[in-house]
């Protein structure tokens, strides 16, 4: 759930695997 937030607010997602 963090990791889809965050993909949100980088917008690239790579930010989003790195939470993941």
């Amino acid at each position: 759930k963090i990791s889809y937030i965050a993909e949100h607010v980088v917008g690239t997602g790579s930010f989003g695997v790195v939470y993941q």
